[in-house]
């Protein structure tokens, strides 16, 4: 048995809300998969009087009579058609007077029906427990994220030098980085890859179009792998002329914000403070009303976890935390500028992104 997951598994039997005469139901695959191992599409995990049970259509049948956690024990499965699961579910629990649900990853939808076919108090919740423990990454997940970072970093560098001389749309670039992606590894790409070129920088998520990439304009790249469920985030900006005196003052703005950070990335400093050092530098040089976003998160089997870093976040860095850092700014009729490196902060920061960060 994979003794990560039954330690997982232990502590989140032995943490609020967790307790006498409660259930919790967790919804969210990802941190379904985190805490039991199971990789699917559809699955609901409750917990109840000291066992846990995981929920899922009949799909997965075999796939669950074959899962470690349920040969060895440690959880229950129970496969229902997916209209009959949050009846099943209820049925289950009807013994707890009061069941939490992560409200985190709940479909308002999924709730009616489940207070509906329940005789229970039923209330939501956020599982700050659960996201803490997700926060902190095993060395294994870490690995798995280093992985993935790396084939992002190797398949910008390729593609963008190797289409140097092509006359590309936004679109046909996003699909050869894709399957540059896919080809040196991955199971899948992270997210909808952004290439965002001349005007369409300014717009932080900008979508591929079918523009052509101007490479005397600045183009922002935003693109991720997924290796083993563990996902990378990275992005550059390019500009391949000389830039232009109002594109130099974002990306200098942006490069020194990034530093700033990096050079905070230690076991116990607040996240609140991550953010602060940026936006007090960007309102140093009256560039903070183009700040449109906060300056990163925390990244594992989802692609943004908790914390998003504003400055308003709660907490403090722990030791395995995994971070993008992203510090970016936005300016109409000029362009944009986005840097974002992937941070492992252990008892050494290591920086875990290797594409060339400079502009031209």
């Amino acid at each position: 048995m994979n003794s990560i997951h039954e330690r997982r598994i232990s502590n989140f039997l032995a943490t609020p809300p967790n307790g006498v005469g409660r259930a919790v139901i967790v919804n969210s695959l990802a941190s379904i998969r985190w805490m039991t191992g199971f990789a699917g599409s559809s699955a609901v995990v409750a917990s109840s009087e000291g066992a846990v049970t995981l929920f899922s259509d009949p799909r997965y049948s075999q796939y669950l009579a074959e899962m470690p956690a349920v040969r060895a024990g440690l959880i229950q499965s129970v496969v229902k058609p997916r209209g009959d699961l949050a009846l099943s579910i209820a049925e289950y629990l009807r013994r707890s007077s009061v069941i939490y649900m992560d409200q985190d990853s709940l479909s308002a939808a999924w709730l009616d029906r489940f207070r509906q076919a329940s005789s229970s108090e039923v209330k939501t919740i956020s599982l700050e427990s659960l996201h803490s423990a997700r926060l902190a990454k095993d060395p294994e997940e870490i690995d798995r994220i280093k992985t993935a970072a790396a084939i992002a970093d190797e398949s910008l560098d390729q593609t963008w030098t190797e289409s140097a001389s092509l006359n590309i749309s936004e679109r046909q670039l996003q699909r050869k980085l894709d399957s540059r992606m896919i080809s040196r590894g991955a199971d899948s790409i992270a997210f909808p890859t952004m290439v965002a070129s001349s005007m369409n920088s300014s717009m932080p998520h900008s979508r591929p179009t079918d523009n052509n990439v101007d490479r005397s304009q600045p183009t922002i790249i935003d693109m991720g792998a997924q290796v083993d469920g563990y996902c990378s985030d990275m992005t550059r900006t390019y500009w391949e002329k000389t830039p232009s005196l109002s594109v130099l003052r974002l990306f200098d703005a942006v490069r020194y914000a990034l530093d700033s950070i990096e050079s905070r990335l230690r076991v116990g400093t607040p996240f609140s403070e991550l953010y602060q050092v940026a936006w007090q530098l960007m309102d140093d040089r009256h560039l903070s009303s183009l700040m449109k976003h906060g300056v990163g998160h925390s990244i594992g089997l989802e692609v943004h976890e908790p914390p998003i870093l504003y400055g308003n976040a709660s907490g403090r860095i722990p030791l395995g935390c995994v971070l993008a850092i992203e510090p970016g700014l936005y300016q109409p009729g000029v362009g944009g500028v986005r840097i974002e490196n992937l941070y492992s902060i252990s008892e050494e920061l290591e920086l875990l992104s290797s594409a060339p960060v400079s502009l031209i």
